[in-house]
């Protein structure tokens, strides 16, 4: 009796046994399979947002940067008046090129109009007090000429030669570089009253100019500069300008302009410090290429757009003053070699450079020895990055900042329902329904 019931509980505790093993082990597969779907159904859930916001963030980026939508120029920006957004012209991705009011008399174009920045992070306005200052005439002057780069010159300097140039005001040799000296504001006030030399024949086709700005020296307040004009017939709207300048702060810079018609002026302007400078302009049907170099070999620095195939009349070498000392402040603009001759190789295709800005008009007539007419032009502050007045009006303006996004040639739709949030939410209520199969 004893031995039977013993044998009896044995069976009893190992059927018991097996049959708890198995209820436990289906409860516990169906507790993991429903945590795997809540996890799964979470990190969805999450995908689904990321693409959703990222969709929506590549709309808003197609939205700002594409000039192909009127509203994206605002001169200045809504909600940041320190800031200009211009499409005229856009980049050459077609996105607008935005400029940073960071700087005291600094000047930058927008839509239809120039902008002048007041202080360094002030708001943008048209008010042009704070970035310009009366100043004079330029020289009107007529060539005696045409020659061809081939029968262009090199001049060292060692003396004026004056069957190649006219030299006007006080205009020196020291020790075998050319010195002018300025002390009127701008750099002309008519032929009495101007400084440098003008080259007596007008250059046509293509050609190749070179020099060296050695120095830019300044007494007194204010700044200045050696400016380089290549003027044309129509030289307030079609010319370059080449511009060593030091700022009212003591920092120099580096700026190359050119105006062609009624476009938009193609300025490119850098921090450059003081020392001496070659510079190349290169002219190929009609197309500028500048260079510049401080070191050994030259450098691309500017690719204008636009085309100019006029002659030019006059290469003026000469100094701007824009002192805010009544008397004795000055500017010393020091050059060397200078050479004229011919490109080589094919015509290159210039680029877009940013940030553009419209002349100032003036008419002037006139002969060599002859008073031109004066006519009131602007000439930029010392500390302004746009400059007037230049041998007939230069302005400079620079890009701080451009867009960074790809453009779009239209923006993207919103329909308020996108793949990725269809492809979420069902990934989603499968996950659900998985959960709860396995729950049961």
């Amino acid at each position: 009796m004893s031995r039977l019931t013993l044998s009896m509980a044995e069976t009893e505790i190992n059927v018991v046994g097996l049959s708890s093993g198995k209820k436990g082990g289906k409860s516990n597969w169906k507790i993991i399979g429903a945590i795997i779907g809540i996890v799964v159904l979470a990190l969805g859930i999450i995908a689904g947002i990321l693409l959703v916001r990222q969709q929506q963030d590549i709309r808003e980026k197609a939205q700002i940067v594409s000039c192909t939508d009127p509203t994206v120029e605002q001169c200045p920006v809504a909600g940041s008046p320190n800031i200009l957004r211009n499409c005229h012209p856009p980049e050459a991705n077609n996105s607008p090129v935005e400029s940073l009011c960071d700087a005291e008399g600094k000047v930058s174009f927008c839509g239809t109009k120039n902008y002048c920045c007041p202080s360094a992070g002030g708001n943008w306005t048209t008010d042009m007090s704070v970035c310009t200052i009366e100043t004079y005439s330029r020289l009107g002057i007529l060539p005696e000429a045409d020659i061809t780069c081939s029968q262009g010159f090199t001049d060292e300097f060692n003396t004026i030669n004056t069957a190649k140039w006219d030299k006007y005001g006080d205009t020196t040799i020291q020790s075998g570089v050319l010195v002018v000296k300025r002390e009127e504001l701008g750099t002309t006030s008519g032929i009495a009253a101007y400084d440098g030399l003008v080259n007596k024949d007008s250059l046509t086709g293509d050609f190749v100019v070179e020099f060296d700005i050695t120095d830019v020296e300044k007494t007194g307040t204010g700044g200045g500069g050696a400016v380089v004009a290549f003027l044309t017939d129509s030289d307030t709207t079609d010319r370059l300008a080449i511009i060593r300048k030091i700022k009212n702060d003591g920092t120099y810079e580096f700026t190359s302009s050119l105006a062609v018609g009624s476009s938009p002026l193609q300025t490119k302007n850098v921090s450059l410090p003081r020392g001496s400078v070659t510079v190349k302009v290169e002219r190929k049907s009609g197309k500028f290429k500048i260079y510049k170099k401080t070191g050994s070999s030259y450098e691309v620095f500017h690719e204008p757009q636009g085309t100019l195939t006029k002659k030019i009349d006059s290469i003026q070498l000469s100094a701007l003053n824009t002192s805010t000392q009544p008397t004795g402040s000055y500017i010393l603009a020091k050059y060397d070699n200078f050479r004229i001759s011919c490109a080589d190789g094919p015509t290159s295709t210039p680029t877009g450079t940013g940030q553009t800005s419209t002349p100032t008009a003036t008419t002037s007539t006139g002969v060599r020895t002859a008073t031109p007419t004066a006519t009131g032009i602007r000439t930029s502050t010392p500390t302004a990055t746009a400059t007037s007045g230049i041998g007939g009006g230069v302005a400079t303006a620079t890009a701080t900042s451009r867009a960074t996004a790809t453009a779009s040639s239209a923006p993207i739709p919103v329909t308020g329902v996108n793949l990725p949030t269809i492809l979420g939410t069902g990934f989603g209520i499968i996950m659900i329904l998985v959960s709860l199969a396995l729950a049961l």
